[in-house]
This record gives C-alpha cells, structure tokens and sequence, in this order.
C-alpha cells in the first residue's frame, strides 16, 4: 500500500514530520524531532461481518484513528488517502495495523474512534445480494473506552487491538440506502481474552423453506442480563459474532479481542434481522453467564432449546 499518515496538531516550532512509507499494513511511521517524553502506541483493527451475509460488499474508505483525553481534546492520526474497508469480506482472525510505535503525546486518554472519509460520498457504498449498488450514509460513531496514562518523562508503549463490528454499524433506511455509524470496543492487546465454542442447532432455529435463520451470539457486559438487541433501550450488547458453518459441519462461534470481566452469553437464532435503528424484537434462545480473565481464552458451548 502507498498509504502515508500524519498527524493533525499545533504546529511547533523546531519540530519536523518526517514519513515513511508503509509496508503491507496501513501503518506509517511518523517523527517529531524534540519529542522524546512522549509514549508511543499501536493500533490493530479487526472486523466482525454484517448481520445479512448476503451483502456482496460494505465498502467504507478508513481515514484514520482519533485519541481522545479526559479534558476532551484529542490526539488525531490521518492517513494521506483513505483506505477503503470491505466490511463484507474482511474478518476472521486477521488483523490489520493501523498504527505502529507512533508518538502520542502526555495526557489522560479515554476514548478511541476510527475516522472515515465523508467528504467524498461515492467512496462508500454497499452492493446487496443480487449485485445492485446502494447509498451508503457514514455516520460518526461514539468513542471506544480505554484507559492511557501518557505522563511526562516517563517512556510508555501501548498496544491495543479495535474491533470494527459491522452487525452493530449497519442500518437499512429503505430499500436503496443504508447508513454505517461505527460500533467499536478496544482491549490492550496484552489483556485480551477469547471466547468461543460449539453450538448445537436445533431446526426451529435454523429454520427451514423460504426462512432459512443466519444465528449469531451476543456478549452483554454483566451477568444475568436479559438479552435485547441494539435500540437504544434496555440492555445493550456489548459485542457479536456469527455462528459460522450453521447449515452443516459443526456451528462454532468466536469472540476475540474482549476485556477480562463477567458477561452474559447469549445466542440469537434469527441474527440476520439486527438493524441497530429499530427495535428488532430479537428472540435470544439462551443465555448463560461467563466470566473471563486477563489474556486468557475460555471455551463454552452452546446448545439452542
């Protein structure tokens, strides 16, 4: 990739960007010639698939990631040109840099988010199941929470993995547009648990004839939660995967990239009918608490009533 990056702050006096050219990740390198008490960072993106995998493509052009400190003001890394996503054929456990050992300066940081291009609109854009184009509306997401001490005179190297989940991103306005209002969660790398499993598929939730069901599960921060898809209201979930092989084989999940803490796990039968702009009145077949630690992976199956 000819992809470059730089950063977006005061300009000050004696100091010079200098950049490289990255390799096969988006991630470059970046230079400032009297910062030497500031921490450095970096930043992988992983992606979770949209909710209807009939969706040929989800193209949306990535721009960038934003740092947000506790006083509100931000730390912003822009790529040269924007980098176009295919949300509909990129997951799995394929990670891609964007960031790396890049100069981030003192300060309290809480929150991340990737930046997109919208000043360009053709470069988003979705192509549905029988190969038509369709609008696709780029929306700002929220911050993802994390937790960076950046202090003075004293060296830092933070990594941390994001992870892009398109089911929770994807909304259809009508039949020729769709809007993408990024859903993130970030985990230092180092801290990251795993969760994953079998599931048995009973054919009530499978479903059959012209109803054939695309089930997924859904993590919720908390034990016993009840269950509800993303709406605004109740409980919110706090990440999502595919139930992957769900006609056949042996159906397997895998949540990556998660905070150590305590969860419920939930599965869905009918996944393909999350639109995070409505009220999908989603119905969770069973629901089971999980506590995860600090850079471990947990196995737990799953068995659909």
């Amino acid at each position: 990739m000819n992809l470059k990056l730089f950063r977006r702050r005061p300009a000050q006096t004696g100091r010079k960007q200098r950049f490289k050219r990255p390799g096969v990740s988006i991630a470059a390198s970046l230079f400032f010639a009297s910062c030497q008490d500031d921490g450095r960072v970096t930043v992988d993106l992983v992606t979770e698939p949209p909710a209807n995998s009939a969706l040929q493509q989800v193209v949306v052009p990535l721009l960038g990631v934003e740092f947000r400190r506790s006083d509100g003001t931000t730390e912003r890394f822009e790529f040269r040109q924007s980098e176009p996503l295919d949300l509909a054929n990129r997951f799995g456990n394929d990670t891609l840099r964007l960031l790396s050992n890049e100069e981030l300066p003192t300060g309290n940081y809480t929150g991340v988010r990737l930046l997109f291009d919208t000043r360009n609109a053709d470069d988003a854009f979705l192509i549905d199941r029988i190969g038509a184009q369709r609008t696709l509306t780029l929306v700002s997401g929220e911050y993802a929470a994390i937790s960076l001490n950046i202090e003075e005179d004293e060296s830092s190297d933070e990594e941390l993995t994001l992870t892009l989940d398109a089911r929770l991103s994807l909304s259809e306005i009508d039949d020729n547009e769709y809007q993408f209002e990024p859903f993130l969660r970030s985990v230092r790398t180092e801290d990251a648990a795993e969760l994953s499993g079998l599931v048995t598929l009973t054919e009530s939730c499978i479903g059959s004839g012209a109803i054939i069901n695309e089930p997924a599960v859904y993590l919720f921060r908390g034990e016993d939660v009840t269950p509800d898809d993303l709406d605004g209201e109740d409980a919110e979930p706090f990440a999502t995967a595919p139930v992957l092989n769900a006609l056949g084989g042996n159906p397997s999940y895998a949540l990556r990239f998660l905070p150590a803490g305590t969860y419920t796990l939930a599965l869905a039968c009918a996944g393909q009918e999350e639109d995070p702009s409505s009220d999908d009145d989603l119905r969770f077949n069973v629901t089971v608490n999980i506590e995860l630690e600090e850079g471990k992976a947990v196995s737990r199956n799953l068995s659909a009533r």
